[in-house]
């Protein structure tokens, strides 16, 4: 299990992922793909470390459920990030649409059951109530503005195939005057 330098390889597998992890956080590509990236460069090196460990004869109990532990906290650590992002994206979307986002606290000073304060990171997400609240309301606000919108759409379809005609019926009766 130790390695010539004296390091476990669970120790240098997570080192060179979490230099992979990095890297991958500091490319120039949108959010929500970097941490799609980083949860599945998390998952799959976990998910093969604990495979291996469960597969060898030298099983040691403490090691694997401290791993899996490990395992758990970085996946919880990922998951509430990528959490905080798509929160992010909701609220941005229902504020361009003049859609209300419920509030965090409520007046007595206590979190609304739409919104968590993640305990790792500290940071504010929505929860499933909050996020399908949200989501029915910009709903809502893009069927209204579609709606809207097909009243316009209807009338101007018609007024230009009226105008058409108008143009047609001109070109037809001055084509007979160039000739």
């Amino acid at each position: 299990m130790n390695t010539a330098l004296g390091f476990s390889s669970h120790t240098r597998r997570r080192y060179i992922m979490w230099k992979f992890v990095r890297f991958v956080g500091k490319l120039p590509i949108p959010k929500s793909l970097r941490l799609s990236w980083q949860y599945i460069i998390i998952d799959h090196t976990y998910r093969k470390h604990i495979s291996a460990l469960r597969s060898s004869n030298e099983t040691d109990r403490n090691n694997l459920k401290r791993i899996e532990s490990s395992y758990q906290v970085e996946m919880s650590m990922i998951n509430k990030e990528r959490d905080e992002h798509y929160t992010k994206h909701l609220v941005k979307q229902a504020r361009r649409l003049r859609v209300r986002v419920p509030n965090r606290i409520d007046d007595n000073g206590q979190p609304t059951s739409y919104w968590e304060e993640g305990h790792v990171l500290g940071l504010w997400y929505l929860t499933d109530t909050g996020i399908s609240r949200i989501r029915d309301e910009i709903r809502k606000e893009m069927k209204w503005r579609y709606e809207q919108r097909s009243f316009y759409t209807t009338w101007a379809t018609g007024i230009m195939g009226i105008i058409g005609m108008v143009i047609g019926f001109i070109l037809g009766l001055f084509s007979h005057m160039v000739k």
